[in-house]
Protein backbone atom coordinates (compact mmCIF):
# COMPACT_ATOMS: atom_id res chain seq x y z
CA UNK A 1 0.00 0.00 0.00
CA UNK A 2 1.35 3.10 -1.20
CA UNK A 3 0.14 6.17 0.85
CA UNK A 4 3.39 8.36 0.73
CA UNK A 5 2.91 11.73 1.27
CA UNK A 6 -0.61 12.31 1.51
CA UNK A 7 -2.65 13.77 4.56
CA UNK A 8 -4.91 11.95 6.40
CA UNK A 9 -6.98 13.46 9.12
CA UNK A 10 -9.80 12.95 10.97
CA UNK A 11 -10.07 9.20 10.20
CA UNK A 12 -11.15 6.50 12.80
CA UNK A 13 -9.01 4.02 11.44
CA UNK A 14 -8.51 1.43 14.62
CA UNK A 15 -7.63 -1.77 13.61
CA UNK A 16 -6.72 -1.43 10.24
CA UNK A 17 -3.83 -3.51 9.15
CA UNK A 18 -1.08 -1.09 7.59
CA UNK A 19 1.81 -3.84 7.39
CA UNK A 20 5.01 -2.89 5.42
CA UNK A 21 2.79 0.16 3.80
CA UNK A 22 4.75 2.80 2.20
CA UNK A 23 3.52 6.19 4.48
CA UNK A 24 6.66 8.05 4.09
CA UNK A 25 5.83 11.98 4.45
CA UNK A 26 2.25 11.10 5.13
CA UNK A 27 0.58 13.35 7.92
CA UNK A 28 -1.84 11.57 10.45
CA UNK A 29 -3.75 14.31 12.43
CA UNK A 30 -6.28 13.72 14.72
CA UNK A 31 -6.84 9.90 14.38
CA UNK A 32 -8.12 7.25 15.73
CA UNK A 33 -5.30 4.33 15.19
CA UNK A 34 -6.05 2.09 18.05
CA UNK A 35 -4.98 -1.46 17.74
CA UNK A 36 -3.52 -0.73 13.82
CA UNK A 37 -0.90 -3.08 12.49
CA UNK A 38 2.11 -0.96 10.74
CA UNK A 39 4.99 -3.86 11.54
CA UNK A 40 7.30 -3.05 8.93
CA UNK A 41 5.81 -0.10 7.73
CA UNK A 42 7.76 3.24 6.30
CA UNK A 43 7.11 6.08 8.23
CA UNK A 44 10.41 8.47 7.37
CA UNK A 45 9.22 12.24 7.52
CA UNK A 46 5.66 11.30 8.78
CA UNK A 47 3.96 13.53 10.71
CA UNK A 48 1.76 11.79 13.30
CA UNK A 49 -0.09 14.50 15.53
CA UNK A 50 -3.34 14.15 18.41
CA UNK A 51 -3.83 10.68 17.13
CA UNK A 52 -4.17 7.53 18.89
CA UNK A 53 -2.11 4.58 18.42
CA UNK A 54 -3.25 2.89 21.66
CA UNK A 55 -1.71 -1.20 21.96
CA UNK A 56 -1.22 -0.55 18.14
CA UNK A 57 2.20 -2.68 16.43
CA UNK A 58 4.72 -0.71 14.67
CA UNK A 59 7.23 -3.21 14.93
CA UNK A 60 9.82 -3.00 12.66
CA UNK A 61 9.26 0.44 11.47
CA UNK A 62 11.40 2.53 10.31
CA UNK A 63 10.67 6.23 11.92
CA UNK A 64 13.72 8.13 10.05
CA UNK A 65 13.12 12.04 10.46
CA UNK A 66 9.02 11.09 12.01
CA UNK A 67 7.78 13.95 14.17
CA UNK A 68 5.25 12.51 16.53
CA UNK A 69 3.26 15.47 18.64
CA UNK A 70 0.91 14.99 21.47
CA UNK A 71 0.03 11.39 20.66
CA UNK A 72 -1.04 8.52 22.72
CA UNK A 73 0.59 5.44 21.68
CA UNK A 74 0.09 3.73 25.43
CA UNK A 75 0.85 0.01 25.16
CA UNK A 76 1.92 -0.08 21.59
CA UNK A 77 4.80 -2.04 19.78
CA UNK A 78 7.34 -0.43 18.86
CA UNK A 79 10.01 -3.45 19.13
CA UNK A 80 12.73 -2.76 16.94
CA UNK A 81 11.74 0.50 15.22
CA UNK A 82 14.83 2.46 13.58
CA UNK A 83 16.05 5.95 12.79
CA UNK A 84 18.82 6.02 10.89
CA UNK A 85 20.08 9.80 11.40
CA UNK A 86 23.74 10.69 10.34
CA UNK A 87 25.89 12.49 12.27
CA UNK A 88 26.86 15.92 10.42
CA UNK A 89 25.11 18.75 8.46
CA UNK A 90 22.10 16.46 6.75
CA UNK A 91 20.55 14.40 9.83
CA UNK A 92 16.82 13.32 9.72
CA UNK A 93 16.14 12.95 13.43
CA UNK A 94 12.94 11.68 14.88
CA UNK A 95 11.19 13.75 17.46
CA UNK A 96 8.96 12.75 20.08
CA UNK A 97 7.55 15.45 21.23
CA UNK A 98 4.78 15.87 24.52
CA UNK A 99 3.44 12.33 23.96
CA UNK A 100 2.17 9.20 26.28
CA UNK A 101 4.40 5.95 25.38
CA UNK A 102 3.43 4.89 28.94
CA UNK A 103 3.60 0.86 28.90
CA UNK A 104 5.02 0.55 25.28
CA UNK A 105 8.05 -1.84 24.16
CA UNK A 106 10.60 -0.39 22.65
CA UNK A 107 13.13 -3.41 22.44
CA UNK A 108 16.03 -3.00 20.49
CA UNK A 109 14.96 -0.28 19.18
CA UNK A 110 17.16 2.11 17.25
CA UNK A 111 16.56 5.67 17.83
CA UNK A 112 20.35 7.20 17.87
CA UNK A 113 20.22 11.44 18.01
CA UNK A 114 16.10 11.13 18.39
CA UNK A 115 15.28 14.11 20.53
CA UNK A 116 12.38 13.15 22.88
CA UNK A 117 10.56 16.04 25.41
CA UNK A 118 7.72 15.93 27.75
CA UNK A 119 7.00 12.31 27.20
CA UNK A 120 5.86 9.98 29.12
CA UNK A 121 7.82 6.73 29.22
CA UNK A 122 6.19 4.81 33.01
CA UNK A 123 6.38 1.30 32.79
CA UNK A 124 8.25 0.82 28.91
CA UNK A 125 10.47 -2.09 27.97
CA UNK A 126 13.25 0.07 26.58
CA UNK A 127 15.62 -2.98 27.23
CA UNK A 128 18.46 -3.16 24.60
CA UNK A 129 17.53 0.15 23.12
CA UNK A 130 20.13 2.25 21.44
CA UNK A 131 19.75 5.96 22.45
CA UNK A 132 23.30 7.12 21.25
CA UNK A 133 23.33 11.04 21.02
CA UNK A 134 19.63 10.99 21.58
CA UNK A 135 18.51 13.63 24.07
CA UNK A 136 15.67 13.66 26.35
CA UNK A 137 14.46 16.28 28.41
CA UNK A 138 11.62 16.18 30.64
CA UNK A 139 10.71 12.53 30.46
CA UNK A 140 9.19 10.14 33.11
CA UNK A 141 11.23 7.29 32.96
CA UNK A 142 9.38 5.86 36.14
CA UNK A 143 9.20 2.09 36.07
CA UNK A 144 11.11 1.96 32.74
CA UNK A 145 13.67 -1.16 31.93
CA UNK A 146 16.72 -0.06 30.16
CA UNK A 147 18.93 -2.89 30.82
CA UNK A 148 21.45 -3.25 28.18
CA UNK A 149 20.68 -0.16 26.55
CA UNK A 150 23.28 2.31 24.98
CA UNK A 151 22.62 5.31 27.54
CA UNK A 152 26.17 6.24 27.76
CA UNK A 153 26.01 9.45 25.50
CA UNK A 154 22.37 10.09 25.51
CA UNK A 155 21.68 13.94 26.93
CA UNK A 156 19.34 12.85 30.11
CA UNK A 157 18.15 16.49 31.69
CA UNK A 158 14.60 17.09 33.96
CA UNK A 159 14.33 12.72 33.83
CA UNK A 160 11.75 11.84 36.46
CA UNK A 161 11.95 8.04 37.57
CA UNK A 162 11.66 5.93 40.59
CA UNK A 163 13.14 3.09 42.20
CA UNK A 164 11.85 0.55 39.57
CA UNK A 165 13.53 1.99 37.25
CA UNK A 166 16.22 -0.10 35.55
CA UNK A 167 19.32 1.57 34.25
CA UNK A 168 22.12 -0.64 32.44
CA UNK A 169 24.71 -1.85 34.38
CA UNK A 170 27.39 0.53 35.67
CA UNK A 171 25.43 3.28 34.71
CA UNK A 172 24.96 6.67 36.70
CA UNK A 173 21.97 8.47 36.59
CA UNK A 174 21.23 12.33 36.18
CA UNK A 175 19.34 13.62 39.42
CA UNK A 176 15.86 12.84 39.49
CA UNK A 177 14.18 15.83 39.00
CA UNK A 178 10.28 15.56 40.22
CA UNK A 179 8.86 18.44 38.12
CA UNK A 180 9.38 16.01 34.83
CA UNK A 181 6.86 13.23 36.52
CA UNK A 182 3.84 14.75 35.20
CA UNK A 183 1.89 13.77 32.24
CA UNK A 184 2.28 15.54 28.95
CA UNK A 185 -1.12 16.42 28.75
CA UNK A 186 -4.06 15.57 29.28
CA UNK A 187 -6.03 12.66 28.10
CA UNK A 188 -8.96 14.36 28.41
CA UNK A 189 -7.89 16.80 25.92
CA UNK A 190 -8.10 13.37 23.08
CA UNK A 191 -11.49 12.41 24.34
CA UNK A 192 -13.04 14.35 21.40
CA UNK A 193 -10.32 12.58 18.97
CA UNK A 194 -11.92 9.77 16.67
Amino acid sequence: MNLQDQTLSGLSLDRADFSGADLAGTRLLKMGLSQAVLEGANLRSARVGDTRLVDSNLSGADLTGAIILRSDLTGANLDQVRSQAWFGGNTNNTTINRSILAGVSMSDAELSRATVYGTDFRRSNLRGADLFWTTLRFVNLSGADLSGSNVDTALLENICYDASTIWPENFNPPPNDPAACGVPFSLDRMSDRP
